[in-house]
């Protein structure tokens, strides 16, 4: 069976002008394969004051201390916008769209690639 990509299972993408800053930010500290919005604004749900809910997908071999909160929490201050960054591996991110209640399996059929 083909692997499966992200491009392929997310098809939408977009350049979002309110995120370039934090997108940027993203790329120079996470060197991602993809980052992902995903929440009430990939949704078209929100309201003025709701929030950007980021997804950030690494590669194999990142260093796992990419996965701590406290530095998605530090790579979105400052950025202009109030935003979640969380982050995952590629490959368990692939591999749990197939399971059931997990986030990836949630936002696989609205997210939006942002980003490179």
């Amino acid at each position: 069976m083909p692997e499966v990509s992200i491009a392929t299972l997310i098809p939408r993408a977009a350049d979002i002008p309110e995120l370039r800053t934090l997108v940027a930010r993203i790329e120079e500290t996470y060197s991602p394969e993809a980052v992902l919005l995903f929440g009430s604004r990939a949704k078209g749900t929100a309201r003025p004051d709701s929030d950007w809910d980021c997804l950030v997908l690494l590669p194999d071999g990142a260093d796992e201390a990419l996965l701590d909160p406290a530095l998605g929490f530090d790579t979105a201050r400052g950025s202009g916008v109030y935003a979640d960054v969380l982050c995952a591996f590629s490959r368990e991110f692939l591999r749990d769209v197939a399971v059931a209640n997990t986030l990836a399996r949630e936002i696989v059929g609205y997210a939006v690639r942002i980003g490179r």
